[in-house]
């Protein structure tokens, strides 16, 4: 991942037991990516609440459209109306409809939207535990190829290492 390196603790030839601290990354860089995810999150769990009520409202709606047209169409029957009337109380129906329906679909949706955020979250967590670089096992320091204060590029390295297991000179 991209970010500044704070500090390498290491330097060439030296040795070094597994999960010693090699090198961090300025947490600054991937802190935000955690906030960001989380209220991404947040913000979605909010929207869940907010379709609910919404869609009790636009229920609500639909039930007042739907009265409007028996009404229109009473009304028309007793050539007190017109057929326009009744077009526009069926439009406003189905526009109430159409609304209530799509409402439905982005509450139905929830799960997954849900699902590919808390994921995205995952992400950003273990990015933002990765700036702290750690040896996987008994090493010796190869080579140190970035140093304090270098911005660092995806998949930029940072310094090599050879396990002592399985170096043969």
């Amino acid at each position: 991942m991209a970010g500044r390196l704070l500090e390498v603790r290491v330097r060439d030839g030296d040795r070094v037991a597994a999960g010693t601290v090699l090198a961090r990354l300025d947490p600054k860089d991937l802190e935000p990516r955690v906030a960001e995810a989380r209220a991404e999150l947040d913000r979605e769990r909010l929207k869940l609440i907010h379709d609910r009520q919404a869609l009790e409202q636009e229920r609500a709606l639909m039930t007042l459209a739907e009265t409007a047209l028996q009404r229109a169409d009473k009304v028309k029957s007793k050539n007190l109306g017109t057929a326009s009337d009744v077009d526009q109380a069926s439009e406003q129906l189905a526009r109430a409809r159409l609304a209530a329906t799509l409402r439905a679909q982005s509450i139905a949706e929830h799960p997954a939207r849900l699902a590919a955020l808390e994921a995205k979250l995952a992400v950003a967590e273990r990015d933002a535990a990765r700036g702290e670089i750690k040896a996987p096992f008994d090493a010796r320091i190869g080579r140190v190829e970035a140093g304090a204060g270098d911005q660092l590029q995806p998949n930029q390295t940072i310094l090599t290492l050879y396990p002592l297991d399985g170096l043969y000179l």
